[in-house]
């Protein structure tokens, strides 16, 4: 027997317009009892994904006796179900609801994507503020009366300790810097 389906992943409801139900001439010659019968193993199907096609558990499901449902479910109300391995199926529904679990599941690979640019921007804009400030302390080291004559250019300060030659507003800069990157896990 088939899994029921899980509702979160495609809404507790169904959309159906009454004008093209109410246009259906299979609809428009059942009787009352016909209807009843029909919508109830419709709602019964949107919840459940089927209805057993054994005329004593199909009464249980929809909580009607075997008789009553014996006497409306006539070809009239199966020409809307589709039998399968002694299931019944609403296949106009099954057919909505694999298009909402299609839009379910394109939404939210949109939305992971989504997130995932997000961290990368947020990554890619930490790593250019935690560059910007590098090359403000090579800036800074790069000005003359801060090198003490020590003449350098700031593709030779990358990976060297460079606090020798800092002044104490530069290596302020640099401690605050460092401070930030360990509460932010730079």
């Amino acid at each position: 027997m088939r899994k029921s389906p899980d509702y979160r992943e495609y809404g507790p409801a169904y959309q159906e317009y009454a004008p093209d139900m109410l246009a259906n001439r299979r609809f428009k010659m059942m009787s009352l009892k016909e209807r009843g019968l029909f919508y109830t193993m419709r709602l019964e199907c949107w919840q459940n994904g089927n209805l057993p096609f054994d005329i004593e558990k199909l009464a249980a499901c929809i909580g009607q006796s075997s008789e009553r449902v014996r006497e409306a479910l006539t070809d009239n109300v199966m020409s809307f179900f589709k039998l399968e391995d002694d299931i019944l199926i609403a296949t106009d529904l099954e057919k909505y609801r694999q298009e909402q679990l299609k839009r379910h599941q394109a939404q939210s690979m949109a939305g992971k994507k989504t997130n995932e640019k997000k961290r990368l921007q947020k990554a890619n804009a930490e790593h250019s503020a935690e560059r910007s400030a590098q090359h403000a302390v090579e800036r800074t080291l790069l000005r003359g009366d801060e090198l003490r004559g020590v003449e350098l250019k700031g593709e030779e300060l990358s990976g060297r300790d460079i606090s020798d030659f800092l002044n104490d507003e530069a290596k302020a800069f640099v401690a605050e810097m460092d401070a930030y990157n360990s509460e932010n896990d730079f």
